[in-house]
């Protein structure tokens, strides 16, 4: 199993850990870990579930089905995740889509040696959302700053057309600037960052490396609006799309803001003070948003991360009506 898989098990396990021992005795001995609504179709998922028991059968039942009709029905061989205790996987195999399509599903299943049924609906989404983007993105442009490497290895494994550089010497006449996840936010990167903010590029700043920071002085003046909120408050977040994959309930994750040197600074935390997203609109026409909760790490676990990108890439090079009206003057 990948290492990143595996910590996405144990980030779960350790949410829910808490919630098994408080169960009472009426309640069933297993049920499905949170965050897994949202699946790939046309593949091979790993679901999780959570148990009491020491031990459970090798084998899981399951039916994959619609309202109207069994899409697929099988077992599975049931895995303990290696020193986890607790929390067990198998895997199923979802049905072929046609590209783009959105599809509503539930998986059903039971132990061998136990009568009760658990159900988790599930949203199965197409693997590549850009598939139908290519022209579109291709003619906006988009430049990737990704010296770490990740967030270009995911992107390039979908054919998304994305200009890598390497520093923002290299940066042409791109509508949108996306910074790679993990990286290092530089004083000189900074400060290049600064002039750029006075085009209407738009920027999309993953989460970087965890001592990078924005001064907060940055969004006054110029700017029509800023602010902290989460994921699923944003308008560029698909209503329907369950987020909750992404996040680290035993420690909060995103955007705090950090008081040093006179100067109030927006920086990678934890904790309860802290915000998934950070949006800020530009008088220039520019829009930015920075991500506060990790993608990359989820891109091949769950949709969520490819759908999110996806319609940030178009939302964030559409031009503003009053912007598009001014330049036709």
């Amino acid at each position: 199993m990948p290492l990143s898989t595996q910590i996405g098990l144990l980030i779960i396990f350790l949410s829910t850990t808490g919630h098994l021992a408080a169960a009472n005795e009426e309640e069933t001995d297993w049920e499905f870990a949170p965050g897994q609504s949202e699946q790939f179709a046309s593949a091979e998922c790993q679901i999780r579930i959570l148990s009491r028991r020491d031990k459970l059968p090798t084998r899981i039942l399951w039916t994959l089905q619609t309202e109207s009709r069994t899409l697929s029905k099988d077992s599975s061989r049931l895995e303990p995740v290696p020193d986890i205790a607790g929390i067990w996987t198998f895997s199923i195999r979802t049905p072929q889509l046609k590209p783009g399509i959105t599809f509503h599903v539930d998986l059903t299943c039971s132990l061998p040696d136990a009568g009760d049924e658990q159900t988790l609906t599930i949203t199965l989404r197409d693997p590549n959302p850009f598939a139908s983007l290519q022209e579109t993105l291709r003619t906006r442009g988009i430049a990737l700053l990704d010296t770490e490497g990740s967030t270009w290895e995911a992107l390039d494994a979908l054919e998304i057309p994305v200009h890598r550089i390497k520093s923002l010497d290299m940066l042409k006449d791109q509508q949108l600037l996306i910074l790679g996840e993990g990286i290092e936010w530089s004083n000189r990167l900074q400060s290049q960052l600064s002039d750029l903010r006075q085009q209407p590029r738009s920027i999309l700043a993953l989460r970087p490396a965890t001592d990078a920071r924005w001064p907060v002085e940055w969004f006054g003046g110029q700017g029509r609006e800023w602010r902290l909120l989460h994921l699923t408050e944003s308008n560029v977040t698909p209503e329907k799309l369950n987020t909750a994959v992404l996040m680290n309930p035993t420690e909060k994750v995103g955007w705090r803001l950090q008081v040093e040197d006179g100067k109030v600074w927006l920086a990678p935390g934890t904790g309860e003070e802290t915000w998934t997203m950070s949006e800020f609109h530009r008088s220039t026409g520019g829009r930015e948003l920075f991500v506060g909760v990790p993608l990359i790490k989820y891109w091949n676990i769950s949709p969520v991360p490819r759908e999110l990108l996806s319609h940030w890439m178009i939302s964030l090079t559409e031009k503003p009506a009053a912007v598009e009206a001014a330049q036709t003057k």
